[in-house]
């Protein structure tokens, strides 16, 4: 092992030779948990964190799963270094996570119609693809007229990269019928656009969303939950890992597998 090098020394590499090959979400998400970790940990020598470090971490942290995400990243970060010579041990491994409750809200089929009723043709057409495909939010959101092909929905997913092909069903095509003939701006090369035809911003689309949740009484109801009815109304754990493009389906199991 190299005596003496840093957390930060290890950290920083990590980030240019390691990071840019993840899926840019997950890329940002790591370049935020990184700016956390490096006040505690970047002087630190890579040989001198002990167990008890970490678990010191994940207890005094205000925000318990954040802090869970962070110490996932340090844990790449030492098994990054021990593969380049820099230590040998991973302080990381065998400490306990914080507890992370897991979220089990089911959309009732007819709390789906409620949300129908009370939305704008547009967004009950969003509801209606991201119900039929799982698809998320963002790549939802970023779709282009250009990703709909004669063999289905193209989609390279914002977060992990994967790329999908949802193929067409006769409830599919009449949905994209539906949102392709909303009134747009001339000109605008997004599926769902907004009065200027670009495509809408997160934070933008979570505004109409709200207001809409408003007037329907479900305000404990989360957009991504459709995803989760998608997994959930699927005929099993495999079916539903395709359809939402995940590589294990004990994360579909897990996180997306809901009973009401």
């Amino acid at each position: 092992a190299t005596t003496g090098t840093t957390v930060g020394h290890a950290l920083d590499r990590v980030l240019i030779e390691v990071i840019p090959k993840k899926a840019p979400a997950t890329q940002r998400e790591y370049i935020r948990y990184a700016a956390a970790l490096r006040p505690i940990f970047a002087d630190c020598a890579l040989c001198d964190v002990r167990p008890t470090h970490i678990a010191q971490y994940l207890d005094m942290s205000s925000a318990k799963i954040q802090a869970n995400r962070e110490i996932a990243l340090l844990s790449l970060v030492y098994r990054s270094a021990i593969k380049w010579g820099w230590c040998d041990t991973n302080p990381c491994l065998g400490v306990e996570r914080n507890a992370e409750n897991r979220r089990t809200r089911y959309i009732e089929d007819h709390e789906l119609e409620t949300l129908r009723e009370h939305a704008s043709d547009q967004m009950r057409a969003m509801i209606d693809l991201v119900y039929l495909t799982g698809m998320r939010k963002g790549d939802m959101l970023k779709l282009r007229l250009s990703d709909l092909r004669e063999d289905g929905i193209f989609v390279e997913q914002n977060k992990t990269g994967k790329r999908q092909i949802f193929e067409w069903t006769d409830a599919l095509r009449e949905v994209v019928d539906r949102a392709r003939g909303l009134r747009r701006r001339v000109g605008s090369l997004y599926l769902f656009a907004g009065m200027n035809g670009q495509a809408y911003t997160s934070s933008g689309f979570d505004s109409l969303w709200q207001r809409m949740k408003r007037k329907t009484g479900l305000e404990d109801l989360h957009f991504h939950d459709l995803r989760a009815k998608t997994g959930s109304d699927s005929d099993s754990d495999a079916a539903a890992a395709k359809l939402l493009g995940h590589a294990d389906p004990r994360t579909t199991r897990n996180t997306y597998r809901r009973r009401g």
